[in-house]
């Protein structure tokens, strides 16, 4: 395979991983902060629907691909500005609720309204037509890229 083509898909995704990164919020949060409020806020919307697992941190960490100290430690965060509450849940003391408070629900809309601006914007800017064929483009590109993550992971296996 051509060398030129690897580094410029390199570059590229380099690049996009740059971009891509949101602009700083109006207010005091990261946007990982904003995620998991948005998480715990839908979480709790939909209680009676979901399984214990759904609010757990487990599931969190997953989510946004970091470690459970760097989890408790943004909790933390986000209770000492008064944006999340935890108590210990009464059925199973080994699970923490967590519940978006009045003022977490604020920024929460906040942020919405300055992403939902952003993204408008540039899609204003790229085109619908093109801005679909992006999308379908970097879905495929990622499904081939699980799917070869997980042929190498099961050759991986054979060899030991």
């Amino acid at each position: 395979m051509e060398s030129t083509i690897r580094e410029e898909l390199i570059y590229t995704l380099m690049r996009f991983k740059q971009a891509a990164k949101p602009l700083p919020m109006g207010g005091d949060l990261r946007s990982a902060e904003i995620i998991t409020l948005r998480y715990f806020a839908v979480s709790n919307c939909h209680k009676e629907n979901r399984s214990q697992e759904a609010s757990d941190v487990q599931h969190l960490r997953h989510i946004l691909h970091i470690s459970k100290p760097a989890v408790s430690q943004m909790l933390n965060g986000l209770e000492k500005k008064g944006y999340i509450t935890r108590q210990i849940d009464a059925n199973d003391r080994r699970r923490i609720e967590v519940a978006v408070t009045q003022s977490g629900m604020v920024v929460l809309e906040e942020a919405k309204i300055e992403v939902d601006l952003m993204m408008d914007r540039l899609i204003q800017r790229f085109g619908i037509e093109d801005m679909r064929q992006l999308i379908a483009l970097l879905n495929r590109l990622v499904d081939t890229s699980e799917a070869l993550k997980e042929e190498i992971l099961a050759e991986r296996e054979v060899e030991n």
